[in-house]
């Protein structure tokens, strides 16, 4: 048999409908072990447990379930409120402020939320001024 012969072959075969059969079968087989080992490689990498550090939290940052920063406010560096009362607010979890009429600040979530009265807090607090707004 010729190479010509076999490649004719094969492709009348992939007209019928058991190949095509034949071609779904091998699509749900190759998803699911792909899924399968997916699933186990996840497994593996998550029994590390994650433990978080709040030793490298700034003094004026608000810990959670308090209403005011613990820290002094060495150097007239006014507090971060909990409470929706000041011009600029930045996320804890982030290293951008925000003026809180800025699209961008709108968009953080309540819960990561600090404000700052001043620019000078924000920034003493280790923040930059975000270039969005």
């Amino acid at each position: 048999m010729s190479i010509h012969n076999i490649t004719q072959k094969i492709k009348t075969f992939s007209n019928t409908p058991l190949a095509k059969d034949i071609y779904i079968l091998l699509i749900i087989f190759l998803v699911g072990t792909t899924s399968f080992g997916l699933g186990r490689l996840s497994a593996r990498e998550s029994q590390d447990s994650v433990k978080i550090d709040y030793s490298a939290v700034p003094d004026l940052l608000i810990k959670p379930g308090s209403t005011k920063a613990s820290g002094s406010s060495a150097g007239g560096v006014q507090k971060a409120v909990s409470s929706g009362s000041g011009a600029f607010v930045a996320s804890k979890r982030g290293k951008k402020y925000y003026a809180t009429d800025c699209a961008a600040a709108k968009s953080l979530s309540d819960a990561n939320k600090i404000y700052f009265t001043t620019e000078a807090d924000a920034e003493n607090a280790g923040y930059q001024k975000s270039t969005s707004c």
